[in-house]
């Protein structure tokens, strides 16, 4: 499963920073790709990992 990601762009590089580490302290293992500033393909997301990223940026 893909996630499109669309990004604020207040700040350059802090944004895609942040994002991995938010992965990384989540234990969630996709590809990144930045498809253009500040759109971001999360690729291969299993379905936990998806539901998990989501609840991240969205809230229970």
């Amino acid at each position: 499963m893909d996630l499109l990601l669309i990004q604020s762009q207040e700040h350059e590089t802090l944004p895609l920073a942040e994002l991995k580490a938010v992965l990384a302290c989540e234990d969630i293992d996709c590809d990144v790709e930045v498809i253009a500033q500040g759109l971001i393909l999360l690729k291969s997301l299993n379905e936990l990992d998806f539901i998990k990223i989501t609840k991240y940026w969205l809230g229970d």
